[in-house]
């Protein structure tokens, strides 16, 4: 069994290409604007929810292995961290830091 973790965002993929930028109520071209003056516009709402999205995708990059291969083991989540506790028998592969 595989098991997968994905963060996949409209306005994550639309700004990676250059495109514009994920306003509070949808996408929308920069044209001559400032990405982070445009942010800075934003309703607190979206902005709390832009933090959480990259406090999510840090996370994340964390839990991918060091040396490449499965393991079996749970995620346990408590005081805003997310950790990987891998089995004992996976002691030969450790999670990258």
């Amino acid at each position: 069994m595989e098991t997968k973790v994905e963060l996949n965002s409209w306005h994550e993929l639309f700004e990676r290409r250059g495109l514009g930028i994920g306003e509070h109520f949808g996408l929308t071209s920069l044209d001559s604007r400032n990405f982070y003056d445009v942010l800075a516009e934003q309703p607190h709402e979206h902005l709390r929810f832009r933090l959480r999205w990259y406090d999510a995708r840090l996370a994340g990059s964390h839990l991918q292995l060091a040396t490449g291969v499965p393991t079996s083991g749970k995620l346990t989540t408590g005081n805003r961290v997310a950790k990987w506790e891998a089995d004992p028998k996976d002691q030969g592969h450790s999670l990258r830091q």
